[in-house]
């Protein structure tokens, strides 16, 4: 009895230490952040780092949405989607920086940015650079 007891409240401990523990919401690859880096080149080059931040976030929020592929890489060569990028875009290492610091917030679950007036909530799946009030923050439709 005391034996099955000690079991019982062994395995109590290992479930809440278990479930105390933050795992990552996601994961990435240093292919994916040059992906991406070169994606913010050709989507934001010369734009302030919290819109290059907005392009990053874009993405990030896109991978396993409805309608959306599961991985960086499949949203951000998915046709049609990011015009800006280019294989032979370069890697500005400023902007590498920048899509390191906001894949690490992802992978350790941290919510998007929001920023007057381009996105005030999340989430959001596209921006059409025409119209900077033209967030679509619901589901994106194809």
């Amino acid at each position: 009895m005391v034996k099955k007891l000690l079991i019982i409240l062994v395995i109590i401990c290992a479930i809440i230490t278990f479930g105390a523990i933050k795992v990552s919401a996601s994961t990435y690859t240093e292919s994916d952040a040059k992906l991406i880096a070169k994606t913010v080149y050709g989507e934001a080059r010369g734009c302030t780092p919290d819109e290059m931040r907005l392009v990053v976030w874009t993405i990030l929020q896109r991978v396993g949405a409805d309608g959306f592929p599961d991985t960086i890489e499949g949203v951000v060569l998915e046709p049609n989607q990011f015009q800006g990028y280019r294989k032979n875009n370069p890697i500005d290492p400023e902007i590498y920086e920048l899509v390191v610091e906001e894949l690490e917030k992802w992978a350790s679950g941290e919510d998007p940015p929001t920023y007057d007036p381009w996105a005030t909530d999340t989430p959001y799946y596209y921006f059409d650079g025409r119209d900077r009030s033209n967030w679509f923050r619901e589901t994106y439709k194809k």
